[in-house]
């Protein structure tokens, strides 16, 4: 990852390119890389990410809020730029979005959720840097399993993730699904809420099947700090979560045919990668995460896709 540009030169950056005096800007404490700008809303120091430079990023939040999606509209520069280039980092301007970042209060967006990110990933299929296709599922499968057996330490979670592949359907090249631009880390504080009104924002954009947001969704969602309320989301609420989807964007048969597929192997990639932030936490933190269970119970993760498959859109 490029390095973050220095206090100094985005002060000075702000000041030249957007009129920004030095007094109404500091930084948030969450991040190092957002700063808010008073009045304004926040600049942001942007990476590049699933393919697309810094400055590609900030193109494509710009071209979702043109299509009214849920995401920050952008502040040009005074000379009418979305961004200004810092070495390999852009540093842009988003207008503040309304609410508070969303939380296990608020289960009952769970299904608005779903339909703000199918809208999402429509526009995202579209985007000309990165245009979304129909790829084979066998490549992606491989590699993501080699992942995880090599994060896998315990012999017993070797295990689990061998059985998975053995239990995986042998035609996999047969199945093509849509791939394109995928946000990359759907949780509670990426998504503010006003209401039942919903904004995403900290694209960390990946290319791949874009069904896989929505299997990160069930352990993410509510890693977010907030401890008395940390928990995996039930199959039920990430039924809810599919069941919106489906309604802006819909399954297709293909997909409806690989989400089991795509469920069961990205969350044994992604498992390993909880596993690792829950083990930094003391044990009545790692109590109510039950990521060991969920990885021994890997080859069962197929059925249960179907399961919440059936319960959202009843096939």
């Amino acid at each position: 990852m490029s390095e973050l540009p220095s206090s100094e030169l985005l002060l000075q950056t702000l000041a030249t390119n957007w009129n920004v005096s030095p007094e109404s800007v500091r930084q948030c404490p969450k991040s190092g890389r957002l700063w808010h700008v008073e009045g304004r809303g926040f600049a942001r120091v942007g990476f590049a990410r699933g393919g697309l430079s810094a400055g590609q990023l900030v193109e494509l939040v710009d071209s979702l809020h043109a299509a009214g999606c849920a995401v920050p509209d952008i502040v040009e520069t005074q000379s009418g730029h979305l961004f200004v280039e810092l070495g390999e980092t852009s540093l842009s301007i988003e207008r503040e979005l309304p609410g508070s970042e969303c939380s296990a209060e608020r289960l009952d967006i769970l299904s608005g959720l779903g339909r703000e990110l199918g809208r999402l990933h429509e526009v995202m299929y579209r985007f000309p840097v990165a245009p979304g296709q129909n790829r084979s599922l066998r490549t992606w499968v491989e590699q993501k399993l080699a992942l995880a057996q090599a994060a896998a330490e315990d012999p017993r979670h070797l295990e689990a993730v061998h059985k998975l592949a053995l239990a995986l359907p042998t035609n996999l090249n047969e199945k093509e699904v849509r791939w394109g631009l995928t946000h990359g880390d759907i949780r509670g504080p990426n998504v503010l809420c006003d209401g039942m009104v919903l904004g995403f924002v900290d694209f960390n954009l990946t290319y791949e099947p874009q069904l896989t947001d929505l299997v990160m969704i069930q352990n993410k969602w509510l890693m977010n700090g907030d401890v008395a309320h940390e928990r995996p989301l039930t199959n039920h609420e990430v039924s809810s979560v599919l069941r919106g989807y489906h309604v802006s964007r819909p399954f297709t048969s293909e997909e409806v045919d690989a989400f089991p597929v795509i469920w069961a192997v990205y969350l044994a990639w992604r498992l390993f990668q909880d596993l690792r932030i829950v083990n930094r936490f003391d044990e009545d933190r790692q109590a109510r995460w039950p990521i060991e269970s969920q990885i021994l119970n890997l080859p069962g993760e197929l059925e249960i896709a179907h399961d919440i498959l059936r319960e959202s859109i009843g096939v």
